[in-house]
């Protein structure tokens, strides 16, 4: 029997702390992985995602959201320097051509839109 669960995580660590000593066909995961390879591949993940640059493919209130969980991760003070690297001091200031590179900016943070 199959079962499939989807959960959904802040950042890496979370997802190697979640899988840390869960039984993983019989065998625990730090056992029936490596954690680093975990990491490895989530990092590689997120590297493969191409952001779009020539249109707008985000609107503002995606935007708004994944800065927001961004700075309910503990970074809001690294929020503040991308918002401000758009000569900007508030999401609501940076224009909607730019809302592409701020995607980038909050994905290379860690964020997740």
């Amino acid at each position: 029997m199959t079962i499939k669960l989807e959960f959904t995580f802040e950042n890496e660590r979370e997802v190697v702390e979640f899988l840390k000593g869960k039984d993983f066909k019989g065998e625990s995961v730090t056992k029936a992985i490596d954690c680093k390879d975990v990491l490895k591949e989530i990092e590689d993940n997120k590297k493969a995602v191409a952001v779009p640059t020539s249109e707008t493919a985000y609107t503002f209130p995606q935007l708004q959201k994944a800065a927001a969980e961004l700075a309910r991760a503990g970074k809001r003070d690294e929020l503040k320097d991308i918002i401000n690297s758009f000569g900007a001091a508030a999401i609501t200031d940076i224009p909607e051509d730019r809302y592409n590179d701020l995607a980038l900016k909050i994905r290379e943070a860690g964020g997740v839109i």
